[in-house]
């Protein structure tokens, strides 16, 4: 649950971060490009990046806010989330220090997580995980599942 409320924050924050840098320094997104050890990242960064920086910013942005939604909401957007999350942070992983490496990588895999484990409604349906606790709490103790669910 934690997670899924962190992660939600995180690209609420990111989307709304780059969205304001992007409108008013997007030449401070240049700097990634010295920061990444990966040559193919710092030549687009350099060139064709470094003239539309507005518009690869801002949708990025724009995708980091759908992330965000998607996570809020449930079943088929959760999991769409967690693959556009799980893909982001594959994709960030190569800029290096510049992106927190491996921050990166780790959302990456807390994504994957997520998607294979979740089954949770809403975000906002709190009942949901105290039921899920309760359920598992009395599993772990050693009682049938047939118990459990009556």
């Amino acid at each position: 649950m934690w997670t899924r409320v962190f992660l939600t924050a995180v690209f609420l924050w990111a989307g709304w971060i780059n969205t304001h840098y992007a409108m008013n320094s997007p030449e401070i997104y240049l700097e990634y490009g010295k920061l990444t050890p990966v040559p193919i990242y710092k030549e687009f960064i350099s060139g064709f990046f470094s003239s539309h920086i507005q518009f690869f910013v801002i949708s990025i942005a724009t995708c980091q806010f759908l992330i965000c939604l998607g996570l809020v909401l449930s079943k088929n957007w959760i999991k769409l989330a967690c693959i556009a999350g799980a893909l982001f942070g594959f994709a960030i992983a190569p800029l290096g220090v510049g992106s927190g490496f491996p921050a990166g990588v780790l959302m990456a895999i807390s994504f994957i997580i997520l998607y294979r484990k979740y089954e949770h409604d809403y975000i906002w349906k709190w009942q949901q995980y105290r039921l899920a606790n309760k359920l598992r709490n009395r599993y772990q103790k050693g009682r049938n599942w047939e118990d459990i669910v009556s």
